[in-house]
Formats: structure tokens, sequence, C-alpha cells
């Protein structure tokens, strides 16, 4: 996915020759591309899509006849969802370690190396001596 900022946007409504059926083709071209033409489908998403607008896109290169073509879609909701939970999960991975780091740091640092080792004569008698 990108972000792209409109420079021309135009809709065409068409019949699919195939199935019979009506769509809308949406030809946009960007900053970002330049004066190459992007071609997508028309949808409620885009529907309100102008000049001057920054959408997000995700945009798909297609070689035909020895020529390039620039296809464009817009990301789904599902997609957005996604992405979404992907970054509230690393945040939150991110806090949880924080966390933890600072609990850690809070334990009492105990110098353990002034502790005698107890041997063998130290153990009352019958204990540990075998």
């Amino acid at each position: 996915m990108e972000k792209v900022t409109l420079t021309f946007v135009r809709r065409d409504e068409k019949v699919s020759p195939r199935t019979n059926k009506p769509y809308t083709s949406l030809s946009i071209k960007t900053n970002e591309y330049g004066e190459k033409y992007l071609s997508g489908f028309g949808s409620k998403d885009n529907s309100r899509w102008k000049e001057g607008d920054t959408v997000e896109i995700l945009v798909k290169k297609i070689q035909k006849d020895g020529k390039e073509y620039l296809n464009f879609e817009t990301p789904k909701k599902e997609d957005k969802t996604a992405e979404a939970l992907t970054r509230i999960e690393n945040a939150l991975l991110t806090i949880k370690f924080g966390i933890e780091k600072i609990i850690e740091n809070q334990k009492p640092k105990i110098d353990r190396s002034d502790i005698p080792f107890p041997m063998p004569e130290d153990f009352p008698e019958g204990v540990g001596n075998n």
C-alpha cells in the first residue's frame, strides 16, 4: 500500500462484453507516477476521489504486448483492519517488554559472594554425613 496524491480522476461507465454487467472504469494520475495513467475499478470507497486528494492504493505493474501498464486497487476494509491490528499488537509488545524491564530493574540485587557455602561439618549430626 502506498499513499498518492491525485492529479487527475476520470470515471467511465462501461458494460463488460464477457458478463454483460455494468461497471465503472476509473483512471487516475498521481504526483508520484507523473504522467502515467493508473487504471482500476470504481467503488463506493473511491466514489468521492477528486484531484488534490491523498489516497491509499496498491499499485500493480502489468506487462502486456511489450508495454507496461499500471493498475491499482483500493485497500479492502479487512486489509486496513489487519494493518491496524498489527500496529496495535507491535505497540502492546513494546509496552510489555518495557514493563518487564522496569520490573526486572526494581528487583533488589543480592550480592551472594559473601554468603558462605555450607560445608558438611556445618550440618547437624546425621544430616548430609552419609
